[in-house]
């Protein structure tokens, strides 16, 4: 055999296997076009067909819903079930099922079981063989009982099989000519093709795309091989940005569930924790002075005190706090930060560390709460001190604040848009963070320290918590040995800078008043706690469980001078809907908002309609006494 015809078999090879492949990759996309395409319509048309069926099965319940509606109101079954029988001729009604307003079986045609599914609540549910429809019957505007039917699907299925097997064959023939036409097409294709092809196939195999394509010739095939480098260069550096996009995003969704967890728990611990943080001080009221058991009720007193502060940092993960924003002078919050008991504690146990204030005096003041703030900053300061103490580093903790214009969104530990912003940044000379240190760092209890051994676990959760509620944006630059710089990106305080004056009001301004409160709250335990303290300091308290209850209260008697009320209780009728009806009685009534967790737009929506007081829970004697009083004066106090 000649070089020639060994040149000419190996173009021949070459050619069938691009061919081939061709071929395949064509027949591969094609069949999967079309499996998609019959099933897509496949599924819609079953949908149609089973929203068709669930239609004609819903109209025939109420029809028959209406005609048993007499029967029930008046207590006759056996006409019920005469009508049961009657209406279940259709061959695809296999049962029906009528109950009473309690739920009792009224008239039970061919012993239908009603499916958990439908007794949880939902009007229709369908399983392998059949479908379950349930409708109210109605006697004028009350609801008296309740109708169900069995329907087979037999017919729909059978409907069902014809359309898959008339799908099939027409896809088979579509598929079967285009492989012939796409056979005498890739005869056409040339030689060159076939290193391009193999480049392609074998990234498309590996997704690999630092793959390059060989340049034969300065032709079009060569100019399509340099091109399609370009490209793969610009999908390889794509890849590399969408990665650690998805990353960043995956990590804010992290956080931000085990922000909702924390939230939810918080919740129901704050229910629990109530009685815990207030009955203490209730109980020594009247105790005397030499009780024995008054250092023991004083201990319960602080370990539930304590026990709210970690609710607290709970609930600064939830994310859903509403906070009082007035102008904040950072650089003076940072001073007193600097100089308080907390930070001076800690550096006087890690003499090797130096606290450094590097503040840039022009930088304007920045729009936020600043009890929130101040616990941020101590969190930040604190968690550096001792990451430097552990390691028994010497050096500077530097606390800077500086001024930043970004023209462009920039992507640190989180993506920061464009804007105007003052910059707070903590610096230490401690250990440093490994790359997957920097990436969990302020999830809840993820520490390089032993866990217990200093706080709760939560002082950089909080941190992310209250720098988000704040409209704020974070970074962390780190690397093994080299220390970490934590910064974080507030807004300036937009408008007037108005110094905030801070009135307290003593419990003792309204407790000789003749005050009417309304408690209303759905948790029996708090509701007591919070009557028995109003009675305590003289007021007449009355409690209702339930905004509805509370509402029929008021329409009887409205002459109430505060309503305490719960944000969270029936999903249709909570704390806001008990508060808008309660006003439409008594606008005059001033209204307390006390909540444990609650969305932000619910309770501003209550601050809006002249609520002007949130109450947190657990809370004491004292703030529920304040509370009153600057409600009764029309104060605005918020959560704190």
């Amino acid at each position: 055999m000649t070089k020639s015809e060994e040149l000419d078999l190996s173009l021949s090879g070459s050619r069938s296997r691009i061919r081939d492949r061709l071929v395949l990759l064509f027949t591969v996309l094609l069949v999967g076009a079309m499996g998609t395409t019959m099933a897509v319509l496949l599924v819609h048309r079953m949908s149609e067909t089973r929203d068709r069926l669930v239609d004609e099965t819903e109209v025939r319940a109420q029809n028959f819903a209406v005609k048993v509606a007499p029967s029930l109101e008046f207590g006759e079954p056996r006409e019920a079930q005469a009508l049961a029988a009657h209406f279940t001729n259709d061959s695809r009604v296999r049962a029906a099922l009528i109950t009473d307003a309690a739920g009792t079986t009224f008239a039970n045609f061919r012993d239908i079981k009603i499916p958990n599914e439908l007794t949880a609540g939902k009007r229709t549910f369908v399983d392998d063989e059949n479908l379950w429809v349930s409708v109210p019957v109605l006697a004028g505007s009350d609801i008296v009982g309740n109708v169900s039917l069995r329907v087979s699907l037999r017919e729909m299925k059978e409907e069902m099989k014809r359309t898959v097997l008339i799908n099939l064959l027409v896809g088979i023939c579509v598929i079967g000519l285009t492989v012939i036409l796409t056979l005498k097409a890739v005869n056409k294709i040339i030689d060159p093709v076939s290193c391009l092809a193999g480049t392609v196939a074998k990234i498309t195999k590996d997704g690999d795309y630092s793959l390059r394509a060989i340049k034969h010739a300065d032709d079009e095939i060569g100019h399509l091989a340099q091109d399609f480098n370009v490209m793969l260069a610009r999908i390889e550096r794509q890849n590399e940005e969408l990665n650690e996009q998805h990353e960043k995003l995956a990590r804010s969704e992290r956080l931000e569930s085990l922000g909702l967890l924390a939230g939810g728990v918080a919740h129901d611990l704050n229910n629990i924790l109530g009685p815990l943080v207030t009955m203490p001080d209730v109980v020594l009221a009247g105790l005397p002075e030499d009780s024995l058991v008054r250092e023991d009720i004083e201990m319960m007193g602080k370990a539930a005190k304590s026990a709210s502060v970690v609710i607290r940092d709970l609930l600064s993960l939830a994310r859903r706090r509403v906070y009082s924003l007035q102008a904040v002078d950072l650089n003076e919050m940072i001073r007193e930060c600097a100089v308080s008991p907390a930070v001076t504690q800690r550096l006087d146990e890690a003499p090797g560390v130096r606290c450094v204030l590097d503040l840039d005096e022009s930088s304007p003041a920045i729009s936020g709460s600043e009890p929130h703030l101040i616990q941020a900053v101590l969190n930040i300061t604190i968690n550096a001190i001792e990451a430097m103490a552990l390691s028994e580093a010497k050096g500077d903790l530097t606390i800077k604040t500086s001024n930043v214009v970004l023209d462009l969104p920039l992507d640190a530990y989180e993506i920061i848009p464009p804007g105007e912003y003052v910059v707070l940044e903590v610096k230490d000379e401690g250990p440093g963070l490994s790359p997957e240190g920097v990436k969990r760092i302020f999830e809840p209890f993820y520490t390089n320290k032993k866990l217990g051994a200093s706080g709760s676990g939560l002082g950089l959760s909080v941190v992310y918590g209250v720098v988000h509620d704040h409209g704020g944006y974070l970074d962390v630059i780190s690397g093994t040995g080299g220390g970490a710089t934590f910064k974080i990106y507030l807004k300036k305080h937009e408008g007037e800078v108005v110094p905030v004056e801070k009135e307290v009001s003593p419990e003792e301004d309204c407790s000789s008043l003749d005050i009417r409160v309304l408690v209303v709250d759905d948790y029996a335990p708090q509701r007591m706690l919070t009557e028995k303290l109003l009675t305590n300091m003289g007021h007449r308290a009355q409690v209702s469980s339930s905004g509805r209850n509370a509402i029929a209260l008021l329409k009887e008697d409205s002459n109430f001078d505060v309503m305490v009320v719960d944000m969270i209780m029936e999903e249709d009728f909570d704390g806001l809907d008990t508060i808008q009806k309660a006003l439409e009685l008594n606008p005059d009534l001033k209204c307390i908002v006390a909540t444990g967790f609650s969305e932000t737009a619910r309770v501003e929506s209550a601050l809006k309609l002249g609520c002007g007081i949130c109450l947190s829970k657990p809370f004491s004697r004292e703030a529920l006494a304040d509370a009153v009083t600057n409600a009764l004066d029309d104060g605005v106090v918020l959560a704190n």
